[in-house]
């Protein structure tokens, strides 16, 4: 005669301790390769900030002093995944990105973490000066503009 067909509760819980084993280690490694891959948005865009700066220096020998001089909406704006700038935060913005002590001279764009993107502690504020120099706050700040 012929046993039944199908799983054991034992076989079935071990199936089931097994995913959970590999969601324990998959999720926190996909949460850091999207945070890392936000924080490349925001670095395209200060790059970007920093060029409009450039040509707006060529064309009137001083830099801008505010975002709305530079085209957009409002002195702060906010940086959405598809790296697209927002004149209001929403669910999608990952950064706020600002012009710091602005000057006719020099500039600072720094670019901060907002909504879920704030679980960024390694890479917190990134910020690119007229000079050239890259900084950012957090638990390892050195390794922010290497990646």
């Amino acid at each position: 005669m012929r046993g039944a067909a199908g799983f054991t509760l034992m076989e079935l819980m071990i199936a089931v301790a097994i995913v959970g084993i590999l969601a324990a280690i998959a999720l926190p490694s996909y949460r850091e390769y999207v945070l890392r891959g936000n924080r490349a948005v925001a670095k395209a865009m200060l790059s970007e900030l920093t060029s409009r700066q450039e040509s707006f220096r060529s064309d009137r020998k001083r830099y801008a002093l505010s975002l709305t001089e530079l085209g957009y909406a409002a002195d702060t704006a906010f940086l959405d995944r598809e790296q697209v700038m927002r004149s209001a935060d929403g669910d999608q913005v990952i950064y706020s990105v600002t012009l710091e002590n602005a000057a006719n001279l020099s500039y600072t764009v720094a670019a901060t973490p907002v909504n879920n993107q704030t679980a960024d502690t390694r890479c917190a504020k990134l910020t690119l000066s007229s000079t050239g120099v890259r900084t950012a706050s957090g638990s390892s700040p050195d390794t922010c503009w290497s990646k």
